[in-house]
């Protein structure tokens, strides 16, 4: 079950029950009403069953506890880490130091900023950018990427990451200058004001 070569393929009712949002997929072949997957502990407790004792959930897995998104398709597996196991669902073999973790559910997942940073040094670059984007303002904040990114060391496409990251905070101002700039003069003749959120999770 841990990846769609060995589960269960969905039947087109819950194809189509998965595509109206009224069903949703928890791990591969395994479904239930979207209702038990509306909120991070509830995905948790969820995908819990199928994440053995011992590893902690990354990247996509990560990023849909927190955020309930995941790339267009079916989800493909299950993604967890694991200090020395690499049988699925351990799809990497590597140690998460504990810091870089919480339990969420009954399951120990990457905190949202290392979720984000896995995801650029992981996975294809344009999902990885759109799961930046999902975890980005109410689960993680440009100062958290940014530091994730320089407590990292000795990882692939590690500087690009943080070039990346870089660029991605300058659109951050230049968007947030442009809205409160857009929103001031809108507002002059009905003395309205507008100050961008501060840089943290709402």
């Amino acid at each position: 079950m841990a990846t769609w070569r060995n589960s269960p393929k969905l039947s087109n009712t819950e194809r189509l029950l998965v595509h109206d949002g009224l069903y949703e997929e928890v791990a591969p072949g395994r479904v239930v009403e979207a209702d038990l997957a509306g909120a991070p502990a509830l995905r948790a407790s969820q995908l819990a069953p199928y994440v053995p004792r011992g590893h902690v959930t990354v990247t996509y897995s990560a990023c849909w506890i927190y955020t309930g998104w995941w790339p267009r398709g079916r989800m493909r597996e299950v993604f967890a880490a694991h200090p020395q196991r690499t049988k699925p669902p351990a799809v990497y073999r590597h140690t998460v130091p504990e810091q870089f973790t919480r339990r969420i559910g009954g399951l120990t997942v990457t905190t949202p900023a290392r979720t984000a940073i896995d995801l650029l040094l992981l996975e294809p670059w344009d999902e990885a950018v759109e799961g930046l984007l999902q975890l980005y303002g109410a689960h993680v904040t440009c100062a958290e990427l940014v530091a994730q990114a320089n407590m990292e060391s000795r990882r692939k496409r590690l500087p690009m990451v943080r070039e990346l990251l870089a660029q991605f905070v300058q659109y951050i101002e230049w968007r947030d200058a442009l809205v409160t700039d857009a929103v001031r003069a809108a507002g002059t003749a009905g003395s309205l004001t507008y100050e961008p959120a501060a840089d943290r999770p709402s």
